[in-house]
């Protein structure tokens, strides 16, 4: 259990956000958690080199509430496992700087993978939905999603087999001005829909890019009732031959 936290500044029920609120969080507009040492060293050796369902770290236990170790913020999701991530840049007359990814800081909720590769998307049209994409074992992936530049409406569903919350979904709103990220471990199909024209996203996977184990969902399937902001205007040919659910679809066992 954490030893230390203290809470610091105003504002705690502000923390507290559904599944689908929009407003793009910055962790200087929330209260934090500080921890002490005694508890980043307890939670920075925690778990360590477990995956899979059923994984917990002390640290996200409560949803809502930001907890702050060093140069990242981390807050849980109503999903298990499923982390928002949120930054403050340091800011000059030059412009701006700030860490996208830190292994110490991530593992503690739940980062335990190499990076096999970082990707970049670019979108052109506002109102564009890429995905539902995963992959199936032993290609199953974490990821890191940040978007760089524009808006985006970045959801993740669970299709973990035996998950309490199987084939529920979370959406946050990333954005180039509040530079906040969804961690998605593996189990979890994931897509986004771009919030204006020219949209830039930086994804961080775990493992390889594996064609065979590629799999998708469409994105406007009823049994998932995902709630995209804007009409869905496009989509690529690949997207839109992804199937719909099946009533015997029982997920991915992880």
């Amino acid at each position: 259990m954490l030893t230390g936290g203290r809470r610091l500044g105003a504002g705690w029920d502000d923390c507290r956000q559904p599944a689908d609120r929009d407003d793009p969080p910055r962790a200087d507009r929330y209260a934090v958690i500080a921890l002490t040492a005694a508890d980043r060293k307890h939670l920075l050796g925690y778990d360590r080199g477990q995956r899979g369902l059923g994984r917990r770290h002390p640290l996200v236990t409560s949803t809502g509430t930001w907890f702050h170790l060093g140069v990242l913020v981390f807050r849980r999701t109503e999903l298990d496992n499923l982390v928002e991530i949120a930054r403050t840049p340091s800011e000059d007359m030059r412009g701006r700087f700030t860490r996208l990814f830190d292994r110490q800081e991530l593992h503690t909720v739940g980062w335990c993978w190499p990076v096999a590769h970082v990707n970049l998307s670019e979108t052109i049209r506002m109102g564009t939905v890429r995905g539902l994409h995963y992959q199936l074992p032993p290609s199953a992936e974490a990821k890191l999603v940040t978007c760089v530049r524009g808006t985006i409406w970045d959801v993740a569903v669970d299709i973990r087999r035996g998950s309490p919350t199987f084939l529920k979904w979370c959406a946050r709103r990333l954005s180039q001005e509040s530079l906040n990220s969804m961690l998605i471990p593996p189990g979890f199909a994931h897509g986004f829909q771009a919030l204006c024209d020219d949209v830039t996203v930086v994804y961080v996977h775990s493992s390889e890019y594996s064609p065979a184990d590629e799999r998708g969902i469409d994105g406007t399937d009823d049994r998932l009732g995902i709630r995209w902001p804007l009409p869905v205007s496009h989509r690529s040919d690949r997207d839109l031959s992804f199937p719909r659910l099946d009533v015997c679809f029982a997920g991915v066992a992880i």
